[in-house]
């Protein structure tokens, strides 16, 4: 085999694998991506805010339809009882039953904090895709996949970058958030995996913001129900004072 041969057929092996490694990793973030979601879900789920200082626990019941609404009511504790969040596309509610009042959240509170925990109004609203919004690069290994995730120009987030671990079958591990100057600022541990209807998924997400040392919040699903019965009138106005 001649040299000029050769070397067409090394970049011809290049450009296969990187093909390869592309559809992979777009095939991780699409299956990422719907791993929670569904065409719709049920669950309730038990919340604990971890800090230096003190510690809360919330439990809640949430309703979701595909990536554009959501409603999640509070159980308890009993002062926080019928405290509900909705979701509407990009746009957010909250509903305070003491004084039986509905509060739009305003843009500028996006990035608050959402009951006192260290996800954010924003966190709660978010709908990107990961495999639409992101450019990514994917390395794997014998045990795991591991995924740079870039935002594309035109992304509206307020992460400069995302690196993703997930185990071979495409379950989430750990994810490390970057700010635009390349600073860690928060990872999410994924753990106390469980198959529902056939898929393997982490029930317990550990968030834990680098920048404030002893603090994190855990979210467990005590119970998770995809494809429910759900209809766009349950993501009312109404729905969320009811």
């Amino acid at each position: 085999m001649g040299l000029k041969r050769i070397i067409i057929l090394c970049v011809s092996l290049v450009l296969l694998s990187s093909v390869a490694q592309a559809q992979t990793a777009s095939q991780l973030l699409k299956s990422f991506d719907q791993l929670y979601r569904h065409d719709s879900s049920q669950a309730t789920m038990t919340m604990l805010i971890i800090t230096p200082k003190w510690e809360r626990e919330i439990k809640m019941e949430t309703l979701s339809m595909g990536t554009d609404y959501s409603l999640i009511k509070m159980l308890s504790p009993r002062k926080d009882k019928g405290i509900a969040t909705l979701k509407q596309d990009d746009q957010m509610w909250n509903f305070f039953p003491k004084i039986n009042k509905i509060v739009k959240v305003p843009p500028s509170m996006m990035m608050s904090s959402w009951m006192g925990s260290d996800f954010t109004n924003d966190d709660l609203v978010q709908d990107e895709s990961l495999e639409n919004e992101y450019q990514s690069t994917l390395e794997s290994t014998d045990s795991q996949h591991l995924i740079t995730l870039i935002p594309n120009e035109d992304t509206v987030t307020v992460w400069g970058k995302i690196e993703m671990a997930l185990t071979l079958d495409g379950v989430p591990i750990h994810a490390f958030y970057y700010d635009d100057n390349d600073v860690r600022k928060r990872e999410i541990r994924y753990s106390n995996i469980q198959e529902i209807d056939g898929q393997r998924i982490p029930m317990t997400l550990e968030l834990i913001p680098l920048n404030k040392p002893g603090q994190k919040t855990v979210m467990t699903y005590d119970d998770l129900k995809f494809d429910v019965n759900v209809k766009e009138s349950d993501f009312s106005l109404r729905a969320l004072k009811k």
